[in-house]
């Protein structure tokens, strides 16, 4: 997920999760996530996105998605 972790809204997302538990500002990740029971954002996006892929790949014949993906 390397790129997904130094994004601006996952650095955001870690900063409120620090100032939500009152811990220093390098405390590791992981133990901030698992205090909260928070993933990365970049999990969601990615199922998010490969759900979006399976609808339009659902869609049926005749219509302006299908059409697109073929």
């Amino acid at each position: 997920m390397g790129s997904l972790e130094t994004a601006t809204c996952e650095k955001l997302n870690l900063s409120l999760c620090r100032h939500m538990l009152g811990v220093h500002k390098k405390s590791q990740v992981s133990v901030i996530r698992g205090e909260l029971g928070r993933f990365p954002l970049g999990i969601d996006l990615v199922d998010n996105v490969a759900a979006y892929k399976q609808y339009l790949e659902s869609k049926e014949g005749g219509t302006i998605v299908s059409e697109t993906f073929q």
